[in-house]
């Protein structure tokens, strides 16, 4: 008899835009414990060493005590020894018992010291929880850890609270015969692929059988193993390229399991690497699950399907917020902000069938470069901070169809020699390159693809495949300057060990994008991008040295890699004081460095804003370039001969030309600006006829008092972009849109008050004191406020 009673997807790729449209934030009108608790939802690794678990089930008897934690409009006394609190909403439409479920926590430090370990309790029960430590802080003190209950029962739109304590350790390793419990059981799970004719399979229960797997999870209630091998034909001949990879998460005694079937593309040293078409079916208990005839298969690209053997558990999870910022794995959102409705039934909408699924990018665009303000681009994307804020499913489903869409992208170079993703503190790989100019470097060159026939080679992606197939394609084209986060948080809440290695996929990519020396060889600098290229990648490096599981043979290289480019930064800026104004200035060998003697202050103020959260994370060196770095928006605000009204101007003029000293003063760097600025603006009144504009036009604005009425005339009077009528206090740089220049220089504000500049304070109470501010409550991306 087939064990397989229900086979259903769990990743995004199932969810149809008619149930994300009529998802909210799940609990069917329920009270939640984290309402009761916190004041409402917006209140205040493949490694070779098993995953340390722990199960706890000490007492959790909640006694008063005078721990708080504070929300945006109450205060509520917490359960004694309580960390935190998560919701666990129902999503079936009948009552379910012995539920698993499995999700990533990350920790503040100090939280959980060395040697104790959480235990949990279920609307005042006591419940008992596995507990896979992943990662620690420096202090030894637990940092994140997937976390594993079963649930006894939950009913239909039933919101259930499950309260976080530390405890005691007591330990609870796995059943010896978990496998084969398993095996026995009767899974099976595999996958076939037919090019041109050639069948090629993998067997995920055949690989368990072999002994090959890896452990992610392991414990008394939940075991994972991944496993991989090369897709073959029946008679062993593997193919050159393409591997298939398992993660089999299977729950103790429960009869079920949930398996990821991924198929990868991406070999560094193969020969002729190339884009693949070919039919596929994934089969689980004997049971056609996936089947998709055509699909095109992008070079070093990767995809996931998820599906369960034995029933789907039907559940959505949701942290809470006000302790997610808290642990300073994420910036300081404003956690006033609510998100609109508006938006998140937006995300649903938008989410629709032809942007999920194997090789499809969810909410991204294909063409990454694309320039202009965009719900992917920020210290989180869009959505992502959607879903911080609100816990709402249909923005977590929109972070995880975008997460699952990052393996789409052709940057996933895995090395054969490590069966990690490539890393360059090695003789031969300090020495290669992934860009297109750049294919002869090193002792053993990364291959190109053979021809360049599109078929084969370009990474033709179509958007409407469905709705309009006869719409032009468009080529996929990733990129260091405008790269998103797309699976940090992921991975983050679920413990995904598929969204980890996206994340280490795309930190590892980012330096190959260059020749060898622009980066420093092994020491994979990232000075040689743009300046917002070199911030979104210090974050993303940041991100993975953070949360790489410490077991994990990579975790040292990042850590390292970190290290190194934050010794350029601070060598070259805090230590070497190239400029008076904290500006990026291109100062270094082989860095980035404009051409016209200006700065684009909403780029710095991405970098700024990096090295602000990097110092969160816990990297010490980090504090010291962002004490350096935040002279410069602090200055834009409160400099003398500055007016803030201008702060976030889209190009300052930083000396009078290429290779020239940057000016001493913020006031010389405003006077020419607004004097080559305004004098444009007249130039091209004179072309429209218009008699009121004169050669004078220029100065008269610098003579107009900073933020008088006088100066909000002027600007209503020459403004050319139909901005309407400026007001006293309103900033320059579409002070109204949520992606405006001011909304990207609040993160740089924010994270400069906890530095150690002077004024620091000053400049955000004049920032938040500024008219015209964005409704942040459709995009809060940019939305990070000071902690202190």
């Amino acid at each position: 008899m087939a064990r397989l009673s229900k086979v259903m997807l769990t990743s995004v790729f199932s969810i149809t835009t008619a149930l994300l449209g009529a998802c909210g934030g799940g609990g069917g009108g329920t009270t939640s414990l984290t309402s009761n608790l916190f004041g409402g939802a917006n209140a205040g690794a493949t490694s070779t060493t098993a995953s340390s678990s722990t199960t706890s089930t000490a007492s959790t008897t909640a006694t008063p005590t005078t721990t708080t934690t504070t929300g945006p409009t109450t205060t509520t006394t917490l359960p004694a020894g309580a960390i935190t609190v998560l919701d666990i909403d129902s999503l079936g439409n009948a009552q379910q018992t012995n539920l698993p479920v499995t999700f990533g926590q990350v920790f503040a430090q100090g939280d959980v010291p060395t040697g104790e370990s959480v235990t949990g309790s279920l609307d005042g029960t006591p419940l008992a929880l596995q507990v896979d430590a992943k990662a620690r802080h420096a202090d030894g003190s637990l940092r994140h850890a997937v976390i594993s209950a079963v649930l006894p029962q939950i009913n239909p739109n039933q919101s259930k609270g499950l309260v976080l304590f530390k405890t005691s350790s007591s330990s609870g390793g796995a059943p010896a015969n978990a496998l084969t419990q398993l095996l026995s059981s009767g899974f099976t799970t595999s996958v076939n692929i037919n090019i041109g004719g050639m069948i090629y399979s993998a067997s995920a229960d055949a690989l368990l059988n072999s002994g090959s797997g890896v452990k992610w999870l392991s414990g008394p209630l939940v075991n994972e193993w991944l496993v991989s091998a090369p897709l073959k034909t029946a008679g062993g001949v593997e193919h050159p390229h393409l591997t298939a990879r398992f993660a089999i998460r299977a729950y103790v005694g429960l009869n079920k399991a949930k398996v990821d079937v991924i198929i990868e593309n991406n070999k560094t040293f193969a020969a002729a690497p190339q884009n693949f078409t070919y039919d596929v079916n994934a089969i689980v208990d004997g049971q056609m699950v996936f089947s998709k005839p055509g699909l095109t298969h992008y070079h070093h690209a990767r995809w996931r399907k998820t599906f369960w053997w034995g029933e789907e558990p039907e559940a959505h999870i949701k942290h809470h917020t006000a302790y997610l910022i808290k642990s300073k794995a994420v910036s300081n959102y404003d956690q006033a902000i609510v998100p609109a409705e508006s938006a998140l039934a937006g995300l649903a909408s938008n989410l629709t069938e032809e942007k999920i699924g194997p090789m499809r990018l969810g909410l991204l665009v294909p063409y990454m470069p694309q320039t202009g303000g965009r719900p992917d681009i920020g210290p989180l994307p869009s959505w992502s901070a959607h879903y911080l804020l609100s816990m709402d499913r249909r923005a977590k489903q929109a972070m995880l169809a975008t997460a699952d869409g990052a393996a789409t992208w052709p940057i996933h170079y895995r090395d054969e020699a490590t069966d990690y993703p490539v890393r360059l503190d090695n003789e031969i790989n300090k020495n290669i390159s992934t860009h297109g100019n750049l294919a002869h470097l090193g002792p053993l060159p990364v291959p190109r693809c053979a021809t360049y026939a599109p078929a084969l080679c370009k990474t033709m992606y179509h958007k409407t495949p469905i709705s309009n197939p006869a719409a032009p394609m468009e080529e996929m084209t990733p990129d260091v300057a405008h790269q998103p986060s797309m699976v940090y948080l992921p991975y983050l809440v679920t413990g995904e060990h598929f969204y980890l290695e996206e994340l280490q996929f795309w930190a590892a990519w980012n330096p190959l994008e260059t020749s060898p020396g622009s980066r420093g060889l092994e020491k994979g600098l990232m000075k040689w991008a743009q300046v917002r290229g070199q911030a979104w990648s210090l974050r993303t490096l940041g991100q993975v040295a953070y949360i790489t599981p410490d077991a994990h043979p990579m975790k040292a290289y990042f850590t390292q890699q970190v290290g190194y480019n934050l010794d350029f930064y601070n060598q070259t800026y805090a230590v070497g004081n190239p400029n008076q104004l904290g500006v990026y200035d291109g100062s270094g060998v082989g860095a980035f460095v404009s051409d016209s003697g200006q700065s684009a202050p909403w780029q710095d103020d991405f970098l700024t804003w990096s090295s602000g959260y990097l110092t969160e994370l816990g990297f010490s060196a980090a504090k010291t370039f962002l004490n350096w770095k935040a002279k410069y928006p602090v200055g834009r605000m409160t400099a003398p001969g500055y007016c803030w009204i201008d702060g976030a101007v889209y190009v300052l003029q930083i000396r009078p030309s290429s290779g020239m000293p940057v000016y001493t003063t913020f006031a010389e760097a405003y006077q020419e600006t607004k004097k080559n600025a305004v004098s444009a603006q007249t130039t091209a009144r004179s072309d429209n006829g218009d008699p009121s504009f004169n050669s004078t036009a220029g100065s008269s604005y610098l003579a107009q008092p900073c933020n008088s009425q006088a100066q909000a005339d002027w600007r209503t009077t020459a403004d050319d972009n139909g901005s309407g009528i400026w007001v006293t206090g309103q900033m320059t740089g579409f002070a109204s849109s949520p992606s405006g220049f001011p909304a990207n220089m609040q993160p740089a504000l924010a994270v400069s008050v906890d530095s150690e500049i002077a004024n620091a304070d000053l400049a955000w109470q004049v920032f938040s004191g500024r008219a015209k501010k964005p409704n942040y409550s459709t995009e809060p991306q940019w939305a990070i406020v000071p902690r202190k």
